[in-house]
């Protein structure tokens, strides 16, 4: 290793197997011990995790994730963080279709928030033809057919996987009802 040598955040320390580069101090590397390393990696998972558990960190998550979806499906795209967040705030922490509690830190996955396009051809716009809406997990399980009658059972205030399929099915025609009418009047 000469002087010139040049570290990379993350690069092994070619002398000490499993020490990692973490910065420069007075123009010489710094090295992080294994266990220093997983560490600092666990504390940067768990700052990103409360983040998340706030209604701007996921809405920041899921509008990332959403425009890596629109370019990758070529949908269209005009969604931003804060009408996420906005949205988020509004439900109360419910899902205004079938008012369970959103869970914002990812211990029961179902009641996690996600976006859901009414029709999904119109990809992700919320100005003009609002085709995005705010629900839980579970809402887009049902709509994709992707939900067993077990885990319908065990959300909370369901008895019956009748029923909430009911309620999702008077969401998608209500929905579709206001997209279709906000292209109405587009197209007029």
């Amino acid at each position: 290793m000469n002087a010139d040598t040049k570290f990379n955040y993350g690069d092994e320390d070619p002398n000490r197997p499993g020490y990692r580069f973490q910065r420069y101090r007075c123009g010489r590397p710094v090295w992080l011990s294994p266990q220093g390393w997983l560490d600092q990696i666990s504390r940067r998972d768990a700052q990103r995790a409360a983040k998340r558990a706030t209604p701007e960190g996921r809405g920041e998550h899921l509008c990332n994730n959403a425009r890596d979806r629109a370019a990758r499906n070529h949908l269209p795209f005009d969604l931003n963080a804060g009408w996420i967040a906005a949205a988020i705030r509004a439900c109360n922490g419910k899902c205004p279709v079938l008012g369970i509690e959103f869970d914002l830190t990812g211990a029961d996955h179902r009641r996690s928030i996600t976006l859901d396009r009414v029709i999904p051809m119109l990809g992700y716009q919320v100005g003009r033809i609002p085709n995005v809406r705010v629900v839980c997990l579970l809402v887009n399980d049902i709509k994709g057919k992707r939900v067993r009658g077990d885990d319908l059972r065990n959300a909370k205030s369901f008895r019956f996987s009748r029923e909430a399929q009911l309620i999702v099915a008077d969401y998608i025609d209500r929905s579709v009802g206001e997209v279709a009418a906000a292209l109405n009047r587009e197209a007029a």
